[in-house]
């Protein structure tokens, strides 16, 4: 098998070419949603068919070769291109994926992750971070401002973006319960009896009172007790019922909670906001979204990874077969010069 010589794709010699690729994927919205994919697939589109077959990278990345590899450009390279048109969609996507992605991040390293994550558009014309853009752009990247349109808010490529998985840990505040007022009245210190419920983490607790200041720390309720007068309402036996029921409730909710902490006390320590501020907590709900997130974000990892090394074994497997088939090609080759040696010397025989 004869090793076939492919025209080398030179991106730096010819600048031309990223900008034929730049204005070929501002074009084509689909291909551009694959290629700069991490699963390969179109995320706004994923069921969607272009002229008869599902778009995927491979297939993308032969379109947009054959798209900017022109006759009129580099007639060599075009021929090329038509015969082997899965060795050159490789060689898009590897630009795409590796050298854009590289520079692309390296430009981000050194504006800084504040000014990575604002819209080009957004960046005061004339200022002093615009200029040190527009300079990078001249020097080292060009392509960084028409890349960023669409590469922004995509963490794998512009990794200071917050996506979800990054989002700052909250614990719970302190959640403050205020119960129904009761009036008791079989106690010296029957009163009107406040009860509120804290959570506290394990370093704030507050000691049950007339405990000693040794004693173990432990979650329990605080009951206030506001002294009032005492009731001498006729209605004191339902009162009193009423006030069992209330019991019997505060010590359901009393052992919820500490069914709760159980559950979470191997979870990992978070912000713990101040006294009363229940509104920087994060709800259960909030909490599966963010887990949901970060397993999301591990799959596409993991997914990326597939790719890329699915990639360099189908680039292997290629140059496998180019160089058998040279071989080949020679040992043809020279089996024809053993018949043309052998005939010539049978020939000078007979005479």
């Amino acid at each position: 098998m004869t090793k076939i010589k492919h025209e080398v794709v030179n991106w730096a010699k010819d600048p031309t070419k990223d900008q034929r690729l730049l204005d070929w994927l501002d074009e084509n919205e689909t291909e551009r949603e694959v290629l700069f994919s991490i699963t390969g697939v179109d995320r706004k589109n994923p069921g969607k068919t272009l002229s008869g077959y599902t778009p995927n990278k491979k297939l993308c990345g032969e379109r947009a070769a054959a798209g900017i590899f022109l006759p009129d450009v580099d007639h060599n390279l075009w021929l090329r291109c038509q015969q082997y048109p899965e060795h050159y969609g490789q060689v898009v996507i590897y630009h795409i994926n590796y050298q854009w992605k590289e520079k692309y991040r390296v430009f981000n390293n050194k504006i800084g992750a504040a000014a990575s994550i604002l819209p080009y558009s957004e960046i005061r014309v004339d200022g002093e971070l615009h200029m040190r853009i527009e300079k990078l752009m001249e020097d080292e990247f060009p392509y960084w401002s028409r890349l960023h349109l669409y590469w922004r808010t995509n963490p794998y490529y512009n990794t200071f973006y917050n996506s979800p998985s990054k989002a700052p840990n909250k614990g719970p505040a302190t959640l403050s319960i205020s119960l129904p007022k009761r009036t008791a009245g079989n106690s010296a210190s029957t009163g009107v009896m406040t009860r509120k419920r804290k959570l506290e983490d394990s370093g704030a607790s507050v000691p049950r009172p007339g405990s000693s200041k040794n004693s173990p720390r432990k979650q329990f309720i605080v009951v206030e007790d506001s002294p009032s007068p005492r009731s001498s309402s006729p209605d004191a036996e339902d009162e009193r019922g009423e006030s069992s029921s209330k019991d019997a409730a505060l010590a359901r909710i009393t052992a919820e909670y500490k069914g709760r902490k159980r559950d979470r006390k191997d979870s990992p320590p978070r912000y713990q906001g101040p006294e009363g501020s229940g509104d920087t907590a994060l709800t259960a709900s909030q909490r599966h979204e963010l887990r949901m997130a970060e397993i999301q974000l591990r799959r596409q990892e993991l997914e990326l990874e597939i790719q890329e090394k699915k990639s360099a074994a189908e680039m292997r497997r290629a140059q496998i077969e180019a160089e058998a088939h040279s071989q080949r090609e020679k040992h043809e080759l020279m089996m024809r010069l053993m018949e043309f040696v052998t005939g010539a010397g049978e020939a000078g025989g007979s005479k």
